[in-house]
């Protein structure tokens, strides 16, 4: 029998086995089977037709169509062919996910379709024979419905429903034998007894793999469906699985699909939104929603409800984007909802809802304009003070918090976090309570509210002072209102404007810059409201003036008789007092040191007893009984550590006011804010305790930024920074300053021995103006003079052991250099003496300070300047005047520190221009260093008078230098 002759029509196969179904006509019908045991390798066949012979014409038909089978297929039987077809993989996707016994159905027909529905009724598939196989020799519809279901009408011999049926049971393997017998099957038995399977190997035989499928949703009622069409696209089967496995059935089956991107699944979860609306009578209106972003970012909204008959399990079909998408999980929102597509709730009840959903429902709300201006307010836009009376300096105020054009009391909120309410309802909104942030004015250290809060009043009495406090309690802006002369005097202190506006003053000689006019006016402003104060601007930026021009403005137009005190590290006391001689006139100064020093006489001559740090220690029971108008603490950060004897002696000053200069940033170490405002503003920042709970341990170990702003707003009124940064526009080129400084009492005794041994006869000989000037011994003389002023080490052949002695100028200059450090700038200094440079490199390798030097010597000059100019780490450039002042460019300094005078003012400024030169974009400050009552102080005056003459540049130890001054000046510098 070859292949073509083989009745295909007539064969049905499960697993290796097969049946042939009789004829029409058969007189003696009868179905053949035949199995394999591919095991033992045996075979097994027989007919129904009569089963006591052995063999009959179905079986030598039906083994000659297994010869003609194997000798045709090979090793590719029918059972694999059907396992690698589409229809199988059709059946185990199904299978998986909606199982179906084949017991469990029921076929109906209507007309020429035929429609298998379960138990329920509901249809599983419905199939539609073409026509050509209606009429065909095939008698396809037939035999579909006799595979599925046995025939009643028709004996058991020809029904192939019962040859399918014998065909599993000749095949079951021991194990499966086993199963059955306590009533369980396997997978592949679960699979094999399913309506899918039978459906599968039916449509299998009828079209092999000629089939093409695709889905659909129904855009009207959401159903879905798999649909299959012949090659010809004509569509003949119609599969309806259950919807709450169609996500998953199309995870399996997907790819085989014709129309497999319209059921993709949006990578982009969707998100359950609240669409808000208020209704006629107020009530608030809360449906679900959909919301699903595309790929390129814009949104849709779907209402839920509508979208339900689209929801398939856990995903939902997007008809408008043809694809399924999965909803995000947790889905917090609509789980509030209960199941339910819609909540109308009460206008009074609105504060309770809004609860019971929490921040999720506002993260994910789509507001109807109705409801706009209804706005959940969990921060306000501006906090207001209402003046109700000013009495005695006390004010009485009621805070509210602004929120739009509408307002709540702070007594309102505090009452609600008190009871554990929640929402406050406002003609705009509703406030949040729980999220809103009252302690800035409850816990912020010294604040008064918290102990006059009571639930009758919201009315609360303020010190001047607790008006800063409220005024940090809160980032947002602080309107005044109440009677208008109330609210003008409340302005007035909050943007701490003076009484009067700075005006210049007979008694200052020197003009202020704007920007020091502003600092002198918040000096004032302070003083006249009874505030003490820290002056923290950029070195260089006249802290010495603005003070100078606070003290000539109380006694020149205050009126002031009280005596001012300035209290300065003992290296500027000599600077003090020369500013003040020089630049404030008006005033009359007394330095209160040295072994000598008599309070009651400086008391009785002077307006500004200036003194020192150490004196103060020393002597603060002979100055505490003496008041003082106001006190300035120059260099404040020396007062920064509260447990030494200088910091209690600078508190028991007894001064109305107390004024803290320094240009170190004090956000460094919050603990040293506190320090320098308990001496100026005693308990403004409460208690140590308090003040390290609120601040210390949340900025310092918690790195909390809320708690630092805070703190900055808190001291904000009462500490004034400028940066040069800021008033560059305002400063000059270059900003000089000489520096004097005093002997030490080494130097004034070296000094007063060069002076009687060698000064003497010279000074004889120019006072006789017969002899020749001795240039050459004037110059040796005058050349040890400023070695000495210098330093006594340079008169010693190791200078490395210059520790050992006591120097002015150098405890002036190490504390100038390392403020400089301090605060981040490069700095250049210039001697003219090998030995102080070697000195000052040394100082600086012992403090681990990275530094380079320029001399004579030095051979690879380009290195050095570039190391410096370039090189973050290499803070200090140390350089002589000769070597390093002229040919080259330090533009990555901003500060220059002549150590010792030059001859000629010149070749000083030509120094500096290595600094101060173009490619500079910093402000330059420049410090000379003088010592008093020598002839560096005499020096310092004849070259400004001759500024404007010394032009030219002359060798660094050429006493010709000297011929440039007179006999007189000679003899001066010598006296």
């Amino acid at each position: 029998m070859t292949e073509q002759n083989i009745p295909y029509d007539r064969i049905e196969f499960h697993r290796n086995a097969l049946a042939l179904m009789p004829e029409s006509g058969d007189k003696t019908p009868g179905t053949a089977f035949f199995a394999s045991d591919s095991v033992f390798g045996k075979e097994h066949i027989y007919c129904t037709c009569n089963p006591r012979k052995k063999t009959c014409s179905h079986i030598k038909q039906l083994s000659s169509i297994c010869r003609s089978l194997k000798k045709e297929a090979m090793e590719k039987n029918l059972e694999i062919s059907f396992k690698e077809s589409i229809w199988h993989k059709l059946a185990t996707a199904l299978t998986d996910v909606y199982p179906i016994p084949l017991a469990a159905v029921r076929v109906s027909t209507t007309g020429s379709d035929i429609q298998v529905l379960n138990e329920k009724k509901d249809i599983l598939l419905i199939y539609a024979p073409s026509e050509s196989n209606a009429e065909s020799i095939f008698p396809d519809s037939r035999i579909f419905i006799d595979r599925l279901k046995p025939d009643p009408d028709q004996p058991d011999t020809v029904s192939r429903f019962h040859a399918l049926k014998q065909l599993v049971i000749l095949t079951q393997n021991d194990n499966e034998r086993v199963m059955a017998s306590i009533g369980r099957q396997t997978r592949r038995q679960a699979l094999e007894n399913s309506l899918w399977y039978r459906m599968s190997y039916h449509f299998f035989r009828v079209y092999g793999n000629d089939a093409w499928f695709f889905a659909h949703v129904d855009e009207a009622d959401g159903t879905f469906s798999i649909h299959a069409q012949n090659t010809e696209m004509n569509p003949f089967l119609v599969i309806c699985p259950a919807k709450n496995h169609t996500c998953e059935f199309l995870a399996g089956f997907r790819d085989k699909l014709i129309n497999a991107d319209e059921m993709a699944v949006h990578p982009i979860p969707l998100k359950t939104v609240v669409h808000m609306k208020m209704t006629a009578d107020l009530h608030l209106e809360m449906r679900p929603c959909l919301q699903v972003t595309d790929q390129n970012g814009k949104t849709a909204i779907y209402d839920r409800e509508a979208l339900e008959p689209f929801r398939f399990g856990t995903k939902w079909y997007l008809t408008g984007m043809k694809c399924f998408a999965e909803i995000q999980k947790p889905d917090p929102v609509f789980d509030k909802f209960e199941g339910k597509f819609q909540h109308v709730v009460p206008n009074k009840n609105i504060p309770a809802l809004l609860s019971k959903f929490g921040d999720a429902l506002w993260e994910n709300a789509i507001m109807d304009e109705s409801v706009k201006n209804m706005t959940v307010f969990k921060t306000a836009d501006h906090v207001e003070l209402f003046s109700h009376a000013i009495e005695n300096d006390w004010y009485y105020l009621s805070v509210n918090y602004g929120f739009g054009d509408t307002h709540v009391s702070l007594l309102d909120i505090l009452k609600a976090k008190k009871t554990g309410k929640r929402f406050i309802s406002t003609s705009q909104g509703w406030v949040d309570c729980q999220s809103f942030d009252t302690d800035g004015f409850t816990q912020i250290p010294g604040m008064p509210v918290l102990d006059q809060f009571s639930d009758e009043t919201n009315r609360f009495r303020m010190s001047r002072i607790d008006l800063f406090r409220l005024h940090a309690a809160s980032d947002a802006p602080l309107n005044v209102s109440g009677e208008k002369n109330q609210v003008h005097q409340l302005n007035t202190i909050l943007q701490m404007t003076p009484s009067e506006a700075f005006q210049d003053l007979k008694g200052m000689t020197s003009i202020l810059r704007s920007y020091q006019k502003r600092g002198a006016e918040w000096l004032y402003f302070l003083y006249e409201n009874g505030f003490g104060g820290l002056l923290c601007d950029d070195m260089g930026l006249g802290k010495t003036h603005q003070s100078m021009a606070l003290l000539c403005w109380l006694k020149e137009k205050k009126q002031v008789t009280e005596p001012f005190l300035v209290v300065c590290p003992t290296t500027v006391l000599s600077h003090w007092q020369s500013k003040l001689s020089m630049h404030a006139n008006g005033l009359n100064t007394a330095i209160y040191y040295g072994a000598d020093r008599n309070i009651k006489t400086c008391l009785s001559s002077a307006d500004v007893i200036i003194t020192s740090y150490g004196v103060l220690r020393q002597d603060i029971l002979k100055l505490k009984p003496h008041r003082f108008a106001t006190a300035i603490f120059d260099e404040a950060q020396n007062l920064k550590n509260p447990g030494t004897q200088i910091y209690d002696a600078a508190c028991n000053v007894n001064a109305a006011i107390k004024f803290g200069l320094t240009g170190t940033p004090l956000e460094n170490n919050i603990k040293d804010i506190k320090a320098l405002f308990d001496l100026t503003l005693p308990g403004y920042l409460g208690s140590d305790n308090a003040f390290d709970y609120r601040y210390v341990q949340p900025v310092m170990q918690q790195g909390s930024a809320k708690r630092k702003k805070e703190l900055s707003r808190l001291i904000s009124p009462f500490t004034l920074r400028r940066l040069k940064s800021a008033v560059l526009s305002e400063l000059p080129p270059k900003i000089e300053d000489i520096r004097m400084c005093r002997l030490s009492d080494e130097q004034v005794k070296l000094y007063q021995d060069a002076i009687s041994s060698k000064g003497k006869n010279l000074s004889d000989i120019l006072k006789n103006g017969i002899e020749p000037i001795p240039y050459i011994h004037i110059f040796a003389l005058l050349n040890l003079l400023k070695q000495i002023c210098n330093h006594p080490a340079m008169l010693k052949e190791n200078y490395n052991d210059y520790q050992k002695h006591e120097s002015g100028k150098w405890e002036a200059f190490e504390e100038l250099l390392l403020a400089c450090i301090e605060n981040n700038q490069k700095i250049v200094v210039y001697s003219q003496y090998l030995s102080m440079i070697g000195i000052i490199k040394t100082f600086l390798d012992s403090l681990g300070v990275h530094a380079v030097t320029l001399t004579g010597t030095t051979r690879n000059r380009g290195a050095v300047i570039e190391k410096f100019n370039t090189d973050p780490s290499c803070r200090v450039f140390v350089g002589s005047l000769k070597a390093g002042g002229v040919g080259i460019d330090l533009v990555a300094a901003s500060v220059v520190i002549h150590y010792d005078r030059w001859w000629n003012a010149a070749k000083e400024d030509q120094a500096t221009d290595r600094v101060h030169r173009i490619g500079q974009k910093r402000g330059v400050q420049v410090f000379k260093l003088v010592t008093e009552g020598t002839l560096e102080e005499k020096i310092s005056a004849i070259i400004e008078k001759k500024r404007h003459l010394m032009d030219q540049i002359v060798q660094e130890d050429d006493p010709d230098l000297l011929k440039t001054f007179s006999r007189e000046q000679l003899l001066y510098l010598l006296s």
